[in-house]
Formats: structure tokens, sequence, C-alpha cells
């Protein structure tokens, strides 16, 4: 299910690919605090080479440019750590 079907249809045409992140609601309250909610709702992300754009459950749209070069360095140093 897209939340913008249009969007969805153009990006893909476009070659991008998509993924759907699930919202991820946890109450981490206490008795003393009482309910209280982190986390966010569910949104698509879209991906084409170093650019990503996120759909949210509203339909709005948000443009982010990635550093490849830096995301491969931060990857590099995680999975060095991953196995210690």
């Amino acid at each position: 299910m897209a939340f913008n079907s249009g969007i969805h249809a153009h990006l893909l045409e476009l070659g991008f690919t998509c993924e759907l992140i699930p919202a991820d609601w946890e109450d981490v309250g206490t008795v003393e605090s009482g309910p209280y909610l982190t986390g966010g709702p569910a949104w698509e992300e879209y991906r084409m080479d170093d650019l990503l754009i996120h759909v949210d459950h509203n339909g709005s749209v948000d443009v982010e440019f990635l550093d490849l070069e830096l995301e491969r360095y931060l990857d590099e140093i995680h999975n060095q750590y991953a196995g210690t």
C-alpha cells in the first residue's frame, strides 16, 4: 500500500526502489509517570543513487541527498566492531 499512489508510481517509473518502514511505537512510561509513547509512524523510503525521498503517512515528502562515501566509511567502521 502506497501512502500516495501518484508519487509512488512516478518514483518507481523513474527507477527508485521503495521500502516501507513500519510504524515503531513503544510505551516507555512507568507506573509513576503513566503512559509515555516514543517512536514514530510508518513511512515509505525511496532510493536512487545518492537521493533519498521519504513519504510519510500524511503524504508529505522530504528529499535528502546522501553522502555515499561517508555511509561506506561508517559501514566499514560498524563492520569492524560488529565482530568484537
